[in-house]
């Protein structure tokens, strides 16, 4: 029986109107964490 095996590989680019600074250095671990988190979810 024949079997099927598809990849789909998304990559986000994130920014803001302006290249306003948003994301503070106090933010920017808790933002990177939970992408990360995200992205393994989405496995």
């Amino acid at each position: 029986m024949p079997h099927s095996y598809s990849v789909l590989w998304i990559h986000l680019i994130w920014s803001t109107k302006n290249r306003e600074p948003v994301i503070t250095m106090g933010l920017k671990p808790i933002v990177i964490t939970e992408s990360i988190l995200i992205a393994i979810l989405a496995l």
